[in-house]
């Protein structure tokens, strides 16, 4: 079968290996909550390993795994081949990148790992009302 640039080719979905890519995110995302929720030490300074841990669990499982598996079960009809060099720089980039992310995130003592608007002690309407620095409130009747 023949093909020419910008034909569009059909595609196979191997529902095995999606259900599996999704599974491999959410193990993935789990442990990098549980990393980030112990960035910080009792001490307040930042513990790296449990950045490493976090970086490794959200960009090397979390993502980066998730998307090779995913691509596994996403077949074409023409060869597709994954350079090793490439793919093992990707992998690092997602790493350092997760982990500078997760460590800008825990350097200021609250991390957020669901990136919530407000923040932990005042929650949404506290939150709102520091950025807005208004007065918020919730009138039922006028």
């Amino acid at each position: 079968m023949a093909f020419n640039p910008g034909d569009i080719l059909p595609a196979q979905y191997n529902v095995t290996y999606v259900l599996a890519s999704y599974v491999v995110s959410v193990m993935g995302s789990l442990m990098a909550l549980y990393h980030a929720g112990h960035i910080r030490r009792q001490d307040g300074s930042i513990d790296h390993d449990m950045v490493i841990g976090a970086a490794v669990s959200l960009g090397g499982v979390g993502i980066w795994s998730m998307h090779f598996i995913g691509m596994l079960g996403y077949k074409l009809p023409v060869p597709v081949v994954y350079g090793g060099a490439l793919t093992f720089a990707s992998l690092f980039a997602a790493v350092v990148i997760s982990g500078i992310a997760l460590w800008l995130a825990g350097g200021r003592g609250e991390v957020q790992p669901l990136g919530l608007v407000g923040r932990k002690r005042v929650g949404w309407p506290g939150g709102l009302r520091d950025a807005l620095r208004g007065h918020v409130c919730h009138e039922l009747t006028r």
